[in-house]
């Protein structure tokens, strides 16, 4: 049995190793190995969420709290709550799911707004615009303690990125804390 030279000519082989190249590009992908293409991913949009409202000393009891969080799909997930009696409040943490953080030509970021309005007035509790889709222990801790006095004025502040000593993280809100909260810039306003 004679051997056809012509099927083995360089560039014969050259569509043969794409194509087997290419088969085994797809068959990763599709389990999801292969640059995260088909593989969903946990998008952490917020943690747990724990603050209290005050003004001038006092609970502010039986206003509505709404949280507004956004991912790079920019689909608004808005969920509230109501300060109990001592102005308590709460929120539970959100997770989705995506396939966006395995698109190598999407920057992941997370909105994250928390606002009440009070005597027809709008008063911003936080806002951040967070980098990447996993938690943030630096998040979790901030947004575990809003203690938030409504007679403040609103500031946008930074505090520390545990992960990377010469990054800080930003955010804007009413609220203070007494560690890793270095304050930069006050506003008039109650909500920008």
């Amino acid at each position: 049995m004679a051997v056809n030279p012509t099927l083995f000519t360089p560039l014969r082989l050259s569509f043969a190793g794409v194509f087997v190249l290419l088969l085994f590009c797809f068959s990763t992908m599709v389990e999801g190995d292969m640059f995260g293409l088909f593989k969903t991913y946990d998008v952490h949009l917020c943690p747990e969420v724990k603050g209290r409202l005050t003004l001038k000393g006092e609970p502010v009891a039986g206003v509505m709290i709404t949280r507004n969080l956004t991912f790079w799909d920019e689909a608004p997930r808005v969920d509230t709550t109501v300060s109990d009696e001592n102005g308590y409040f709460s929120f539970s943490d959100v997770v989705i799911q995506s396939k966006k953080p395995g698109d190598m030509f999407v920057q992941e970021f997370r909105d994250q707004e928390i606002y009440v309005e009070f005597q027809q007035q709008k008063y911003l509790l936080w806002f951040s615009s967070v980098r990447g889709y996993e938690p943030r222990s630096e998040y979790s801790k901030k947004l575990s303690s809003l203690n938030c006095a409504l007679e403040q004025s609103l500031a946008k502040f930074e505090f520390q990125d545990k992960q990377q000593e010469n990054l800080k993280f930003t955010a804007v809100s009413l609220c203070r804390w007494d560690e890793d909260y270095l304050l930069f810039k006050e506003y008039d306003e109650k909500y920008l």
